[in-house]
């Protein structure tokens, strides 16, 4: 028999999903596996929610908390892997490509080009680099570091609606500064 959290430890959790989902999808690709992290996340918060007494932490703490989730479903993976001796190894055939058949881990469309995911990530990472600081910050902060507009605004000292408007602006300039790099790169 199981028992169930009080609902007062809910409380203030469910606001927190949408940064939450944010936050593991930078860290973890499947969307599955980001959807059964959250609700592991969820169920660990409000199974020690009583630990946590200030509510100005709340967001931090969990995210800590789904990052550990992560960290344990790695750790799960690694030890469920298997050790084969040097001979059993050899009689298993490979579906990988041997290194001079590997062309590129991946490839990325921008309009009527395709470049290398290698490739389109330096395109990416010089055109970010290109722009003005208060653009980097802003999409950093928002998509690399996945904070909510609200909580980006209150790092910046401005409201959440400009959030709204530099980040859109910023995604604009910086549309524009990839382009320009994807045509020196033709």
């Amino acid at each position: 028999m199981t028992i169930a959290p009080p609902l007062a430890a809910w409380d203030g959790l469910h606001e927190l999903r949408p940064d939450l989902e944010r936050y593991l999808s930078a860290r973890c690709g499947d969307p599955h596996d980001v959807e059964d992290a959250v609700q592991e996340s969820f169920i660990r918060a409000a199974r020690y929610r009583s630990g946590q007494t200030t509510p100005g932490r709340l967001r931090p703490w969990l995210m800590r908390i789904g990052a550990n989730v992560i960290a344990d479903a790695r750790r799960g993976e690694r030890q469920r892997t298997v050790a084969l001796s040097d001979e059993a190894a050899m009689l298993i055939e490979s579906r990988d490509p041997t290194p001079e058949e590997a062309v590129d881990e991946g490839e990325v469309e921008c309009g009527a080009r395709t470049f290398g995911l290698a490739r389109a990530r330096g395109l990416l990472d010089r055109a970010l680099d290109g722009l003005a600081v208060h653009d980097r910050t802003v999409l950093r902060g928002f998509y690399i570091q996945a904070l909510s507009r609200e909580s980006l605004a209150r790092r910046l000292g401005v409201g959440p609606g400009l959030v709204k408007v530099r980040l859109f602006r910023a995604k604009r300039r910086l549309r524009s500064a990839l382009r320009r790099e994807m045509e020196v790169a033709a």
